[in-house]
């Protein structure tokens, strides 16, 4: 019996390109290496700066998802494996360089402590003046009651809020 599995190879080889287009795009905005393997473990397609002598493919279990951190040229690599759903035997090795995700995070981190940061300093400030309208017309008060001990009148006060310090003031 007469299969056409080697000619089929043949007429992707040829027109992978064209096969894959819209997913060479995707692959090289989202990863740094892409490789799609079929079930012999024979490279179909390799896209990035990895080579394939660098990962080996035939350690990695068949699971779908995150399969694990690899190290390659002393740098840490995201693998992250898929089944290409027009070949089901086929399946699509992604490869992102783990410092990619941390730089986004560590910029993040750092946004967020330096918008703790003002939000400390505009609080400090706000304590500070909220503090000084109240301690403010305590201490003239308390100057003026240690004028009048001394046997000096003391100015009159001019009471600044309208809350219960007035009341205080104005009855002094």
């Amino acid at each position: 019996m007469r299969t056409f599995e080697h000619l089929g190879y043949i007429l992707i080889n040829i027109k992978k390109d064209f096969l894959f287009r819209e997913f060479k795009k995707t692959a090289l905005a989202d990863f740094d290496s892409t490789f799609i393997i079929d079930e012999n473990n024979e490279l179909i397609l390799s896209l990035g700066d990895l080579h394939i002598k660098q990962f080996d493919f035939s350690t990695h279990p068949n699971d779908e998802g995150l399969i694990d951190n690899v190290i390659i040229d002393e740098k840490d690599y995201l693998v992250y494996m898929t089944y290409l759903e027009a070949y089901p035997n086929w399946r699509i090795y992604s490869v992102l360089e783990y410092d990619r995700i941390t730089v986004d995070l560590i910029l993040i981190r750092n946004m967020v402590y330096f918008i703790a940061m003002v939000v400390f300093v505009i609080s400090v400030f706000i304590i500070h003046k909220v503090t000084e309208r109240i301690t403010d017309p305590v201490l003239e008060l308390n100057r003026a009651m240690d004028i009048f001990q001394n046997g000096e009148w003391p100015q009159p006060l001019v009471p600044k809020t309208d809350d219960e310090l007035r009341s205080l003031v104005l009855n002094f």
